[in-house]
């Protein structure tokens, strides 16, 4: 990843920059199209994007599994099907460890997705974000407003150009009427900085000595906008960086230690990547993965 940019607040208090060179790597599946969309400028501090996934038509296989890694993200999920009032929205919490979830070729349902920057969605669904986390849950549980208002919406959208439209519009309103000017905003936010420009290779109490912040407070921050502990967001952070050398550095190489992330040793790395992932690294390729260079 690229080196991240110290966090700049502006007078409305929104915060500019602190994720904008950290591009998470997502699994893709062979049997659907996946892409990711941009969000309106205003609200990319907080969208790392909106995302869309359809079945790929003309698929002998019946069935297959789809495998997601952390991130240190939380998502809003639509699913849909064309022309159909099935809907469904759910609410994806932060995850540790990687998860895997059936699917079936023969099904017509698509889905649309808003992934927020790690923190940013306590601006738009209430819930406290421990709550939340290693689960998906029902958005109408954590926000029932939104879901309400999202429903509403996505009734009068059927393609993805006009849903990104009418997120924009939803999304921009929830941010200007948002109360900003917390000073525990910018303590987070400069707590993440930390994290992401290190790479997650900074120990809790470097982090609590550099922004001048208890150990427990710190807790009680992640508590409620992230949903993991400093030390295990890290952890994701840290994993996340290992991907992006790899995949940015020497595509065509196995994965191996990167000599500039502070893993113990190769046995700790394979170790850490297989419990992310869900596999070793000898059997992880370059186009297992959506925004990568070669794509």
């Amino acid at each position: 990843m690229n080196e991240v940019k110290r966090i700049i607040t502006a007078k409305e208090g929104l915060v500019i920059d602190l994720f904008g060179s950290y591009a998470p790597k997502i699994m893709t599946s062979p049997y659907t199209h996946y892409h990711e969309y941009q969000p309106h400028p205003t609200l990319q501090p907080y969208v790392c994007c909106y995302w869309s996934s359809a079945p790929r038509s003309l698929i002998e296989k019946k069935g297959y599994t789809s495998t997601v890694i952390p991130d240190g993200c939380t998502d809003i999920i639509i699913e849909y099907h064309d022309n159909c009032e099935d809907l469904s929205f759910r609410y994806c919490g932060i995850f540790e460890d990687h998860f895997t979830f059936k699917e079936d070729t023969s099904s017509t349902k698509k889905s649309f997705g808003i992934r927020f920057y790690p923190g940013a969605a306590s601006l738009f669904v209430p819930q406290k974000a421990k709550e939340t986390a290693q689960a998906i849950t029902e958005l109408s549980n954590v926000a029932p407003l939104l879901n309400t208002v999202l429903h509403k919406a996505f009734q009068k959208s059927r393609s993805v150009s006009e849903l990104i439209k009418v997120c924009d519009d939803m999304l921009r309103k929830i941010l200007k009427d948002a109360c900003l000017r917390k000073k525990e905003d910018d303590q987070l936010h400069n707590i993440l900085f930390q994290i992401i420009s290190s790479r997650g290779m900074l120990s809790v109490n470097q982090i609590s000595e550099k922004e001048v912040i208890g150990r427990r407070r710190m807790q009680r921050l992640f508590d409620q906008a992230i949903g993991m502990s400093p030390k295990k967001f890290s952890q994701v952070i840290r994993f996340q960086s290992a991907l992006s050398l790899w995949i940015d550095q020497s595509p065509s190489k196995k994965l191996n230690l990167p000599d500039d992330l502070d893993f113990y040793d190769q046995s700790h790395f394979v170790k850490d990547i297989k419990k992310r992932v869900g596999t070793t690294p000898s059997f992880l390729r370059v186009s297992d993965f959506y925004n990568t260079q070669n794509q």
